[in-house]
């Protein structure tokens, strides 16, 4: 539990890690991806927590990065066959 907050706080709080980063001039991103509780062991269940990652913290991504986590994550679910709010689908129309 400590790894794990310590985790969320640095990715949710990149300030703190500015000092040490070698070009603190660049904006920086850091993107948590929870493997503990992935449905199977198979790359297609990784790649797609990877992906969702992404679009958790797309409003942290540049605009052109967002727009794109935000369709690959959309896509995904939409070939997984999960619900897709139209709220998503308008927004990674846009």
């Amino acid at each position: 539990s400590g790894k794990s907050n310590l985790v969320r706080f640095l990715c949710e709080n990149t300030t703190a890690l500015q000092h040490y980063l070698p070009d603190a001039s660049r904006p920086t991103v850091l993107v948590a991806v929870d493997l503990y509780d992935l449905p199977s062991d198979n790359l297609d269940n990784l790649y797609r927590t990877i992906l969702h990652a992404f679009y958790w913290v797309r409003e942290r991504l540049a605009p052109p990065l967002a727009k794109i986590a935000t369709e690959e994550d959309v896509k995904n679910l939409l070939r997984c066959g999960v619900m897709v709010s139209e709220h998503d689908c308008l927004r990674m129309n846009a």
